[in-house]
């Protein structure tokens, strides 16, 4: 088996493993070659398992505060008049108008629930604001650190496979080379080899 077979293309580039204090030597290992793949580290950080449950806490409180959300379905949502952060100007100064001639308004309408709506509506638009903005750089945070594990992996997978210890991966490899199989087949278009048993 060619080794740079083992690692998905994305990964590679021109200069070889160095591990240790010694190069790998090809003369030496003439059935495998060396994987070339660029190491990165995009996260370096510590999460303590007090912050951790801090974080894990905070959700929890948050939740709490706010036991009236809702989980719609997606027909749900396509049915519902939409209010967009450009129709708050609006709403606002249709309040206004109703508090200024509540005698006008119709028995239809619960202008109390009315004022509530508009006061919640523009609370949750600022909270949903800072959790969108959470929820995607955290969802950035764990692609970096989770392709920072992944890119270590095969390199030290490339460097184990080299020295003759991989075997006891087997199994591992095999899952890994359907899941890269699967992206592919997805059309993923990342080009990804995935390693593959020796």
């Amino acid at each position: 088996m060619q080794f740079s077979e083992s690692i998905p293309r994305m990964a590679r580039y021109n200069t070889g493993i160095t591990y240790g204090s010694a190069r790998y030597n090809e003369a030496e290992n003439p059935n495998h070659k060396p994987s070339r793949i660029m190491s990165q580290n995009l996260v370096s950080a510590v999460l303590t398992q007090e912050d951790f449950d801090a974080v894990m806490a905070a959700f929890d409180l948050i939740e709490s505060k706010l036991p009236f959300i809702k989980d719609l379905t997606p027909a749900e949502r396509r049915g519902l008049v939409k209010m967009g952060p450009d129709s708050l100007s609006f709403v606002t100064g249709i309040q206004s108008l109703a508090a200024q001639n509540a005698d006008s308004v119709p028995a239809s309408v619960d202008l109390a629930e009315f004022n509530k709506d508009v006061a919640l509506s523009q609370q949750m638009y600022q909270i949903n604001q800072r959790a969108q903005a959470i929820a995607e750089n955290s969802d950035d945070t764990t692609m970096a650190v989770g392709s920072d594990s992944m890119v270590s992996g095969l390199i030290l997978y490339a460097v184990f496979q080299a020295l003759g210890k991989a075997g006891a991966l087997n199994v591992n490899v095999a899952e890994l080379g359907r899941r890269f199989r699967k992206r592919r087949g997805a059309g993923s278009g990342g080009g990804e080899t995935p390693p593959a048993q020796s």
